[in-house]
């Protein structure tokens, strides 16, 4: 019921008689007036629009409370499962040279893990668990009947474009009730999955947590696989590499006379030096030899005296032999006739040949000697020269030896990459085969013993209360502005088409131009109420 404001008229400020060029002013006509007339809005205008609106903050509070026991029996219930998963970013040390560089510092560690929860909620990993657990013939995650939804009061359905596919529609709306969360300074991610049953929501958490483990084991070993197979397309290059330097070092070593022994590479020029050595020694040894065995029969011939090889020649021991004879005979002769008797003066010429022969064939044995003698010096000379001419042979083939030095370590060189690559690319493959990622579940989701949506009744019921009685006051406050806005302009148009005669100004005109108060003021009490009954 709307009353007159005798406060706000008391603490209005006083305005100076209204005369006729006054009421003439354009600032006192249209919606200016009116707003000027209704005057300032006072803490005692709000509360009385409020109480005058009673009826209005009773009827929302009225609708909150009916919402609040509507909205749990309309709204399907939503029951979120959370799980603690720890993704440790240093990986398990199962080999000594991983490919994957461990990560030491705290903010590279901290991308990681950042990464790595895009990935749990990734297309790839829901992907999975659409497939898994055949999400796609789920009415909740794929609908077969529209539900209510803005764009398709407004004219913009599904079925104006091209049809999207049940994979598609499970993929969005699984990825809209998964949520993920990491804690400061911590490496543990919560993961939060909201199903209508508690029994999906476990579920589908499970099939999550274990699709993420294997997408990130997955892409590990897809990572080394690409590795190794650059390696192994690297090895072809390399293996014709190591043949084409062998091959230079093999055909060098043709062209230059070189032989590997052993003991190592060599020069056949220095081989065949080697053999002159040797012959060279043998041919010294020869001289020395046949030196002392001539030496030794020209001192024996000098002195009479028979050496070991006069006495093992055969024509000296017949000869020795017959000699030995006839002196004996001699003797015998002598003693038993003396040495007149012709027979023993006959056996003397005939002893002094035998000695002839043997003296002549020791100058036999001497001369063979001394000839021996000069072959072993002539053979010595000639190794000598021999030696020194390979000599200088050895000294010009040194380069090629440097040149060969060069050739082999290119080779070995590229058989040490080689080698390399080839026992690396073997590790790489058995690495590919292993799962060293470290993350676990430490929280296993379990069954939510309470909807996370709709809140409980409790809460619905205060929150409609109190958005009932917001939205109530709000509904007073605009129809009480409202209320005096119109009453202010009716007054603002009863001035202006009063008379213009230069007269006292009567009734509210009169009363206005005293007080310049709002137009409240002017308003008579009525019984009409302000909002329902």
């Amino acid at each position: 019921m709307f009353t007159t404001d005798t406060r706000s008229e008391a603490r209005a400020p006083q305005a100076p008689a209204a005369g006729p060029a006054q009421r003439r002013d354009p600032g006192l006509s249209g919606p200016a007036a009116a707003f000027r007339l209704m005057g300032p809005i006072d803490l005692w205008r709000v509360i009385g629009w409020v109480t005058g609106g009673i009826g209005w903050i009773l009827v929302m509070v009225a609708l909150g409370l009916l919402a609040a026991f509507i909205v749990p029996m309309v709204v399907k219930p939503r029951y979120t499962a959370y799980a603690d998963i720890l993704i440790d970013p240093s990986n398990l040390q199962v080999v000594s040279r991983d490919v994957f560089e461990p990560r030491g510092q705290r903010d590279s560690q901290l991308l990681d893990i950042e990464s790595k929860m895009r990935v749990l909620v990734s297309g790839n990993v829901l992907a999975q668990v659409i497939e898994s657990l055949s999400l796609t013939g789920d009415e909740e995650f794929v609908p077969t009947r529209p539900g209510f939804s803005l764009s398709g009061l407004l004219g913009g359905g599904a079925e104006d474009g091209p049809a999207i596919a049940p994979e598609v529609i499970a993929l969005r709306n699984l990825g809209e009730r998964v949520s993920v969360h990491r804690e400061e300074r911590s490496y543990v991610v919560t993961l939060g999955v909201r199903t209508e049953t508690p029994e999906k929501s476990v579920l589908v958490a499970n099939a999550i947590v274990e699709a993420f483990q294997q997408e990130v084991a997955r892409a590990e070993a897809q990572s080394a696989g690409r590795v190794g197979e650059s390696l192994v397309a690297r090895l072809d290059d390399l293996r014709a590499a190591v043949q084409v330097a062998a091959e230079r070092v093999e055909a060098f070593k043709r062209e230059r006379g070189i032989s590997t022994t052993q003991t190592g590479t060599e020069l056949e020029s220095r081989q065949v030096l080697d053999q002159i050595n040797t012959g060279m020694v043998a041919a010294q040894s020869a001289v020395i030899a046949a030196q002392t065995r001539y030496d030794e029969l020209r001192q024996l011939g000098a002195t009479g005296a028979s050496s070991s090889e006069a006495l093992a020649s055969p024509t000296i021991a017949a000869l020795r032999a017959q000699q030995a004879s006839l002196e004996a005979e001699a003797v015998t002769l002598n003693v038993r006739f003396g040495p007149r008797h012709p027979s023993v003066a006959a056996l003397g010429p005939q002893i002094a040949a035998i000695q002839g022969q043997v003296d002549a064939e020791l100058a036999r044995i001497v001369s063979a000697a001394r000839t021996d003698l000069e072959q072993a010096e002539a053979a010595l000379l000639r190794v000598q020269r021999e030696a020194e001419t390979q000599r200088g042979a050895v000294f010009a083939n040194n380069d090629d030896l440097v040149a060969l030095r060069e050739l082999e370590r290119e080779r070995e060189a590229q058989a040490s990459v080689y080698e390399a690559s080839l026992v690396r690319a073997r590790e790489i493959a058995e690495r590919q085969e292993l799962d060293t990622t470290n993350i676990r579940m430490i929280t296993p989701p379990v069954l939510p013993r309470e909807r996370s949506f709709p809140p409980r009744r409790v809460i619905l019921l205060a929150a409609g209360i109190l958005g009932g009685g917001m939205a109530g006051v709000g509904l007073a406050l605009v129809l009480g502005f409202w209320r005096d806005y119109r009453i202010a302009s009716r007054t603002a148009r009863q001035i202006e088409d009063a008379p213009r005669a230069a007269k006292p100004a009567t009734g509210a005109a009169q009363r206005l131009a005293r007080t310049g108060g709002p137009a409240s003021t002017l308003i008579p009490t009525r019984a009409t109420p302000p909002g329902p009954a």
